[in-house]
Order: structure tokens, then sequence, then C-alpha cells
């Protein structure tokens, strides 16, 4: 997923007032590209900690949201906000007040993402808390200007109504999947954005390794999960124990650990997202890495959307393995990977 934060900087420092044309390029800029480099098979959806959206009602409005204000959006409109000028609420969409100016602190972000909240459609159960806490745990004060916030929250939207779609897809549920693959073609209309209008066709027409692809590379932090932090962990440690079974399963048929490599875990245990430092994967909820592999080491990692990175350490060629955690310093090195030498990371035995 496209870290928001570099996205933003990578938006010109001063830009003038956004006309209609440059609005949709900023909607497109925050939905992230899908290549040719995806790996082929995604990983299972997350059901057991996701709300099954059963016989929902388009008509119904939700739960009212922050400082008392009503929900906003209607049955044909999920984005009530106009991306322009202006300090008035009319017609029952929000503008956004003076627009261009810099959100100072991590306190006014998530001000700012309250005033927005209810003018934007989520799923039911879901808010965008996890989004917050993410962006907000290491606040850049020139990262953000306030025009930029709800269309990172359209992003968070469309992340959540995929996963909606998903546990509908798997839970044969009908109704379920009408209503996500209607709210998110309707977010492609409000926003100008012809990718999520194609996501929300295939939706429609029932592609689900293509709502996967989406949601599994870009919406990492973007609170597609329901779940405790240490029932987010779980499902991570789940995943690092199969990844573990490929390499062993590998390593028992090839007599080392040489050789394995991403491409070899998505054919052993398909159902995972598998990535690599390597080919300049960063660490991501959602992906398993390969950090390391050398003929007597392979070490494999997953991020949690609690903000752990866990581990899984196989040794002597297979001989041992340790479950633990990396430390927050070596958790930053795996944010920025790139060819060469494998990064230097030790796996803190701890689960």
């Amino acid at each position: 997923m496209m870290d928001e934060i570099e996205l933003v900087r990578s938006m010109s420092e001063e830009p003038p007032v956004p006309d209609e044309e440059s609005r949709r390029g900023m909607a497109k800029r925050l939905t992230a590209t899908m290549d040719s480099a995806m790996p082929q098979k995604r990983r299972r959806s997350r059901s057991a900690l996701t709300v099954v959206l059963v016989a929902a009602s388009l008509g119904v409005a939700g739960t009212a949201l922050a400082h008392g204000l009503g929900v906003l959006w209607t049955d044909k409109e999920p984005i009530a906000v106009q991306f322009g000028q202006g300090d008035a609420t009319t017609g029952g969409s929000v503008r956004i007040s003076n627009p261009q100016a810099r959100v100072q602190t991590a306190e006014e972000f998530a001000q700012t993402v309250a005033e927005f909240a209810p003018a934007i459609r989520l799923p039911e159960g879901h808010d965008f808390s996890a989004w917050t806490a993410h962006l907000t745990s290491d606040f850049d004060p020139q990262a953000w200007r306030r025009e930029q916030i709800p269309m990172g929250m359209t992003f968070v939207a469309r992340c959540q109504w995929g996963q909606a779609w998903i546990d509908s897809h798997e839970a044969a549920d009908e109704p379920g999947m009408l209503e996500a693959s209607t709210v998110l073609g309707q977010i492609g209309r409000s926003m100008d954005d012809a990718y999520t209008r194609d996501l929300a066709e295939q939706m429609r027409v029932g592609e689900g390794e293509t709502v996967r692809s989406f949601v599994d590379v870009n919406c990492g932090y973007a609170g597609v999960q329901l779940g405790s932090p240490q029932q987010l962990d779980a499902l991570v440690q789940t995943d690092l124990n199969s990844a573990a079974q490929a390499v062993l399963k590998y390593a028992d048929s090839h007599g080392e650990l040489a050789g394995f490599s991403a491409e070899t875990g998505q054919g052993l245990a398909p159902q995972l997202t598998w990535g690599s430092y390597e080919n300049s994967n960063p660490a991501s909820p959602g992906i398993t890495n390969l950090e390391i592999v050398d003929p007597d080491r392979a070490l494999i990692t997953q991020e949690s959307e609690s903000g752990t990175t866990f581990c899984v350490d196989i040794g002597e060629g297979g001989a041992t393995v340790v479950r633990g955690v990396i430390s927050e310093q070596d958790a930053q090195l795996l944010h920025e990977p790139g060819p060469g030498s494998n990064p230097q990371i030790e796996c803190h035995a701890g689960w």
C-alpha cells in the first residue's frame, strides 16, 4: 500500500485552489495502483472478525457520529463532502473550510477526521480509528492539508467496503454483496474515480480475486479488520505459522533454505500474500515478507494492525524455529526495502 504521508509529500508544497480536474487527480492518486508484479494468489478473508452485512438495507443511515452530528450521507450519495472552498453546510453536504490550511498536530488531524466522518459512509460497525491511530502515531505536521484528509478517508471507505464484499461473498450473502458493490460504485461516481467504479463492477459480476488483490495489497491500517489488538495479532501469528510450514517443507525436500523465494512460498501457501525485502516489498499488514534467505537461515515477518511486527526465524537449515517479534527500530528498516544486502534483523523470541 502506498503510504499516505509519502503520497501527500509527493504533491506540490503550495498548490493552487483545486478545480474539478485537479480534484479528480487527487482522488486518483489516493487510489493505489495494482501492477503486474502483484502476486497471483491472495490471503484468505478474515470473516471471523469482520461484520457480515446480512440483508442490510441501503436506506439505513446508521449511528450518529462525532460531536452529536447526524449522518450526512444518503442512499445514493455515500460521500457528502464538497471538495471546494466555503464554510457553509448546504444540501446535506459539508464543504471543506480553509482547504489549504496545514494540519499542524496529531490532535488536529484526529479532530478533522471526526469533523468529516459523518459525511462518509462506512460498513456497519466500522470507523476511521485504525487509520487515524496509524497516521497520528508518528505525525508529520508538513504532510497534510485539510482538503487531503477527507480524500484519504474516502480511500478508507473503499477499502472497508471491499472487505465487506469479500466477507459477504464468502458467506453467500447476496444482499450484503449487493450493498457493498452498490455503495462502492456510488463512491467511484462521487469521487469521479474510474478505478473504483471498475472495482465495483468486478464486485457486481463476482470477480473475487480482483477485489481481494485490492484489499490485501493496498488496505493495511485502513480498519478493514475488526477485533482487539490481541485478535489482530493472532491472525498474523496464524499466517506466520503457515509460512513457516511452507519453508520447512521446502527445506525437507531440498536439504537447504537457499532458493526459497516469495514465488516459492506462493506456490506452497497460496492463501498468503507473499513479498520480500529483496523485491522491494515494504512491511505492511497482510503481507508475509521474506527478509533473509540463505542456505542456513530464513527470516519471515508480518506486521499486525496492532503495530507489532511478528517474525519466525528458521535456522540451521530448518533445524531450529524461533517465533518472536521485531524491535521497533528494526521494524523501521522493513519499511525501506530495496535490492542488495539483506537487512540485519533480529527476531526476539516472544510468542
